[in-house]
């Protein structure tokens, strides 16, 4: 009996850990320093980087795209996804450099209007909403403290809010949504498998 809800509980699992798992993640990371200023830095699968691009721009002929413009697409689409507000003032993603790689392309870029003393921070970042079921993790890093948060569609449609909190800890506010739908599924699923258990 132990080894059949065991074996409930594993597979209800496993259907999470599926549901939940996605290859195409980005990493994106905002890092202040200890004066003005701070440096945005963005890590991407170039393989859910390049699906993006193309059928976001789909008049685009990446085949004859020379490698320069083809980097500054990248850059293009970055600055137009990414939207940061810092107290509820826009920050400005001003200068900075593309590395482009076979398996991970990295972008660096500094954000010269992060005031000093940032409270809150708005996010919407929805680089990549053209891949299905991608997500991307984004990181607020500060001399005194760090948080992240995870944007995906589903989940809170790419906006968060992170706010300072008490002493050196940070939190995160998702503003919308959840997965509802999934943990109904889960719940039915277990609940079908001890019943099916039980009458066997």
């Amino acid at each position: 009996m132990m080894k059949y809800i065991l074996l409930v509980v594993s597979i209800f699992l496993l259907c999470f850990n599926v549901m939940g798992h996605n290859p195409l993640t980005a990493k994106i990371e905002l890092k202040a320093t200890n004066e003005r200023g701070a440096v945005l830095g963005i890590y991407l699968s170039q393989t859910g980087l390049h699906q993006a691009l193309i059928k976001k721009y789909d008049e685009v002929d990446f085949e004859s795209m020379a490698v320069h413009d083809y980097k500054e697409l990248i850059v293009k689409y970055m600055k137009e996804h990414v939207e940061l507000k810092a107290d509820k003032q826009p920050l400005t993603i001003g200068e900075g450099g593309i590395s482009l790689g076979n398996h991970q392309t990295d972008l660096k870029f500094f954000i010269d209007n992060y005031p000093g003393q940032t409270r809150s921070l708005d996010i919407h970042i929805n680089a990549f909403e053209e891949n299905d079921n991608h997500h991307t993790v984004f990181w607020w890093k500060r001399p005194d403290g760090k948080s992240k948060v995870i944007l995906s569609k589903k989940a809170n449609d790419f906006r968060a809010i992170l706010t300072e909190g008490s002493g050196d800890s940070m939190y995160a506010i998702v503003e919308t949504g959840n997965n509802v739908w999934y943990l109904i599924v889960g719940v039915f699923l277990f609940f079908a498998g001890i019943l099916f258990v039980r009458f066997r």
